[in-house]
């Protein structure tokens, strides 16, 4: 009975020794948590004390200058970071551009950076007892972005890429599909189309702005040249009308009240009048200008043939159209404003669609159709025609860059079942693929630069 009554006791002094121990290993392990972790020559093996490399984030391109950032290290014995900056890709070139001892201090501006040009970074984490690791290479752009939507999270989302397709970047990511996207004419913001709404970011995704608010349509958005209004098309009161507001979405006023259905507005190069599509009586289209505050409404032409696709010449003299009258026969139109001539630039008996005209207004860059869609290219008299693509994929879409010298459009795979981004100089060579993958890329363009 003794023995008994001993070992009882002997065991229930165990179980609260066990219970001690447990409770002291949980408070060590919460406060191991809480601080930076203590590093010692003897634990320098042990997986949790092993330095991990501080990385850079994506480096943004603003007014001139690279935005850096990189993760923090959080470590007791933390030394310093050092950051250098190269020219080339190889990192030969490399110099130290920034030091800093304080942990918190993970942010760094490179200022006086140039437009069209690649700068590489990396960051070097060190700690006591000489003890560094070195970030992946990183590269910086000043050269324009590329802009386009893709299913390849699911649902229609908005990303950007660098000009050759590197260091793409996510910036819209919600449950509805967004699409059409459009930079504005300082490069700095994207306009785009949400559950028939068009709202509005900045390029690298941040500081989203909801513009419209209706249940109907709000689309073939366009920035005035001066980037203080847009004007776009709307169905919130019935038919299609053309509506103008501000950039933030204030003063939606409609410039017009037809009985008709008003689409496809283009800008005056002043931003002062607007072309666009009057559809009179189902499918009777013609063109009308009106000044940016709905008044002097003035028709260009009276052929009643079915109409698409305005955009107003760069001097303001010209409006391409595309003329749908004929199922399967769609052509471009050039009306003169001045002469009100109207010349029919392709009229070869097949499609041709999207045109849109380059920076200088000289050529014309469009897609037609033969046995498959290409991308051409002809003078803005319809002179010189000539295929820039000419492949088996069907190639649409064309954007051309601000300073002519590169295109970028959407191509299909009749093989693969899939569309990819890929760009072309105007003569047919350099032609890059942007995006490689298992999924569906749409609607590239170039960002604008004033």
């Amino acid at each position: 009975m003794i023995y008994s009554l001993v070992n009882y006791k002997l065991g229930f002094v165990n179980i609260i020794r066990i219970k001690l121990l447990f409770l002291f290993i949980l408070t060590f392990l919460f406060q191991a948590c809480e601080q930076p972790m203590e590093f010692k020559r003897d634990n320098f093996l042990d997986p949790k004390y092993i330095l991990k490399p501080s990385q850079l984030n994506f480096i943004k391109f603003i007014d001139n200058k690279f935005y850096l950032s990189w993760s923090k290290i959080n470590r007791k014995d933390f030394n310093n970071y050092q950051l250098f900056e190269s020219l080339n890709q190889d990192f030969s070139d490399k110099k130290l551009i920034y030091s800093a001892q304080n942990r918190q201090d993970t942010v760094f501006v490179v200022k006086n950076v140039y437009n069209d040009e690649f700068r590489y970074y990396q960051i070097i984490a060190s700690v006591d007892d000489n003890v560094s690791i070195e970030s992946e290479i990183r590269r910086a752009s000043s050269f324009p972005l590329i802009v386009y939507c893709s299913n390849k999270n699911g649902n229609m989302d908005i990303f950007i890429t660098d000009i050759d397709g590197e260091n793409e970047l996510q910036v819209t990511n919600s449950n509805s599909d967004e699409k059409d996207p459009v930079f504005s004419p300082d490069g700095l913001n994207i306009l785009y189309i949400k559950q028939n709404n068009l709202f509005m970011m900045d390029k690298y995704g941040y500081n989203k702005i909801q513009l419209t608010n209706s249940i109907e349509q709000n689309f073939q958005a366009q920035f005035s040249p001066d980037g203080s209004k847009i004007v776009f098309c709307s169905s919130r009161d019935g038919n299609y009308k053309i509506y103008l507001m501000n950039v933030d979405g204030t003063q939606q006023i409609p410039l017009t009240n037809d009985a008709g259905d008003n689409t496809w507005p283009s800008f005056m190069p002043d931003g002062n009048r607007i072309a666009y599509v009057y559809d009179m009586d189902c499918g009777c289209d013609d063109i009308y200008l009106i000044d940016a505050d709905g008044t002097n409404k003035e028709q260009l032409t009276s052929d009643c043939r079915l109409k698409s696709h305005v955009k107003v010449s760069p001097d303001g003299m010209s409006i391409l159209y595309v003329d749908s009258d004929m199922p399967a026969l769609e052509d471009i139109i050039s009306f003169n404003i001045n002469t009100k001539e109207t010349v029919n630039l392709t009229n070869r008996g097949n499609t041709d669609y999207l045109p849109i005209y380059s920076p200088h207004g000289d050529e014309i860059i469009y897609q037609a159709l033969s046995d498959t869609w290409d991308i051409w290219r002809m003078d803005a008299n319809g002179e010189n025609k000539f295929n820039i693509t000419n492949s088996p994929r069907h190639d649409t879409n064309p954007d051309i860059l601000y300073n002519d010298s590169l295109i970028v459009f959407s191509s299909y795979s009749p093989l693969t079942k899939k569309s990819q981004i890929f760009t072309i100089d105007k003569y047919g060579n350099n032609l890059q693929q942007i995006t490689n993958d298992d999924y569906n890329y749409f609607t590239p363009k170039f960002q604008k630069r004033n």
